[in-house]
């Protein structure tokens, strides 16, 4: 063995034999499920991975009692409000969401998460996350609210100072 690489001869999922007798000089492919069914079967089992409900909340909680849970420990449940602000226009569940760290409304996305909190040892532990989604009736009716405070503003809105010709009419009377 004379390469410089001593682990030349290793072959990694990646670089099977499989991307060697393609003519793959190299793999540079993507992650996938046609891909994922070179290393551990067909691709309907798969599909059929992917169509499976796993019921995340239960199997949270099994670990959090079994692996994670102190009997000395004080938990309380805690639940937020996540934003995350994004900048693009094709993302699912993309809308405008108030930030509190931005103390303004931002593009982005809204998740909610309900968590089990250790007091004592000021550690998280998320049960259950699910996105905020909006639907079209909330979209129109936050836009309506927002003209109607937008009108309200304008029509309560004075210039600064003592209105024009008050002492005048105050003396007149």
């Amino acid at each position: 063995m004379s390469d410089a690489n001593p682990n030349a001869h290793r072959a990694t999922p990646i670089q099977s034999d499989h991307y060697r007798d393609a003519g793959h000089d190299r793999a540079c492919h993507h992650a996938g499920a046609l891909s994922l069914d070179r290393y551990r079967g067909s691709y309907r089992t798969i599909q059929r991975w992917f169509q499976t409900v796993i019921p995340w909340v239960q199997v949270f909680v099994y670990f959090f009692r079994q692996h994670l849970f102190h009997p000395q420990e004080v938990y309380i449940l805690a639940g937020d409000e996540v934003v995350l602000a994004k900048a693009g226009k094709h993302t699912f569940g993309l809308d405008r969401f108030f930030s509190s760290l931005q103390q303004r409304v931002v593009p982005g996305l809204c998740c909610f998460a309900l968590s089990v909190v250790g007091i004592t040892e000021r550690v998280a532990f998320p049960l259950y996350v699910e996105q905020v989604i909006r639907t079209e009736a909330e979209k129109a009716a936050q836009k309506i609210k927002a003209a109607h405070q937008q009108a309200q503003a304008t029509i309560d809105q004075r210039k600064p100072g003592r209105p024009m010709l008050s002492i005048l009419s105050a003396e007149s009377e």
